[in-house]
Parts: structure tokens; C-alpha cells; sequence
């Protein structure tokens, strides 16, 4: 979670949005860390 939130600072407030909504979603599932990852390489 918290890169994730380290993520979305840099990428401003529609990125804070953008990842509030995938970290619910990618919690549910375990998949917090390797979204956090994967994101790091394609966005």
C-alpha cells in the first residue's frame, strides 16, 4: 500500500484516484505488490 502510494504522488491526483480504486480491487485479491510492480514497468 505504501508504494503504491508513493506511485500515485508522483503521478499527481488523477494517479491518487487511479490507484485508490486498483488497490481495493488488487488487495481483495493479493495482487497489492505485483500491481505495484507491474504498473512500475508499463505506465
Amino acid at each position: 500500500m505504501m508504494l503504491n502510494e508513493l506511485i500515485a504522488t508522483a503521478i499527481g491526483e488523477v494517479g491518487i484516484a487511479w490507484f485508490d480504486f486498483y488497490s481495493i480491487g488488487t488487495s481483495a485479491l493479493g495482487l497489492d505488490y505485483f500491481y505495484s510492480i507491474f504498473l512500475l514497468f508499463f505506465l
